[in-house]
């Protein structure tokens, strides 16, 4: 695990996106959300699919089904629909 936290603090997508993984395994919701968000800006393609997971777990289906389509914006919020 301290190989992931120390390849995550550099920034490394895939660290950060297995880190969220276990946080989100351990029950630790908002931390795994920090974290596939920091995935997501470091250009991981699964992370937004690990936010939306968080979402619906939650009961928040349209939102996740807003992220999905979507994604985010730049302030990591969920975008609203293109008009």
């Amino acid at each position: 695990m301290h190989c992931y936290q120390r390849a995550s603090a550099a920034g490394d997508a895939d660290a950060l996106f297995l880190l969220a993984e276990h946080r989100n395994g351990a029950g630790d919701r908002e931390s795994a959300a920090q974290l596939y968000r920091q995935a997501v800006d470091a250009g991981h393609t699964h992370a937004l699919q690990g936010l939306a997971r968080l979402r619906e777990a939650t009961d928040d289906i349209a939102s996740a089904e807003r992220l999905r389509r979507f994604g985010l914006t730049a302030a990591g919020d969920v975008e609203e629909p293109w008009t």
